[in-house]
């Protein structure tokens, strides 16, 4: 009987915990762009077009936040305990948040592991593609690519190196000549 109050004691301290951690919490509105701001290495008054939404999520208030910064925008999940879940943006090339950098492998280490992968040497790569994303707490960094064979989809977990997905398309050689040629050509006028 002793034991079966002390659990239930347990689990009210603990739902109360997260409720009041909720209702007092460590981020609400009023200081959501500087936590979002010191997470991204960015300063607070460069966020453009900053907004959010609230909901509650694991009796959490749970924000998802968009901004645009330096001409990119982003989509950044943050709970009310400053942890953060979410986090994609519009541009093509890697943008680790400084909150995650700590953390993650290098994007080096990254790109290297993704050609493995393919089997194919960074001068024979061309890159459509490098990105990184963290979704439902998993990180990775996203690579799309050509080698002199094939197009490549590869995903490596940014905290272990590790290979999540990798799809390709292989392509008659003679075909990958002029893929690549086009590549090159979009790479030379793209900013």
């Amino acid at each position: 009987m002793k034991k079966t109050l002390s659990v239930i004691f347990a689990v009210i301290f603990a739902l109360s915990a997260l409720v009041s951690a909720s209702a007092i919490g460590i981020v609400d509105p009023d200081n959501l762009k500087g936590y979002v701001a010191s997470y991204m290495g960015y300063d607070e008054n460069s966020l453009q077009d900053f907004s959010y939404t609230k909901e509650t999520r694991n009796l959490l208030d749970y924000f998802t936040v968009k901004f645009k910064y330096d001409g990119v925008s982003y989509t950044i999940g943050v709970d009310a305990l400053a942890a953060f879940e979410d986090y994609s943006y519009d541009a093509n090339k890697v943008i680790v948040p400084k909150g995650e950098s700590n953390f993650c492998i290098t994007e080096a280490a990254a790109k290297g592991y993704a050609l493995k992968e393919a089997g194919t040497m960074s001068a024979d790569a061309i890159f459509k593609s490098e990105k990184f994303e963290k979704k439902g707490g998993s990180a990775y960094y996203s690579y799309d690519f050509l080698s002199k064979t094939a197009e490549w989809s590869v995903d490596i977990n940014a905290y272990t190196g590790a290979v999540i997905n990798s799809t390709h398309a292989d392509k008659n050689a003679f075909v990958m000549i002029f893929i690549r040629l086009f590549a090159k050509i979009l790479a030379l006028f793209s900013f």
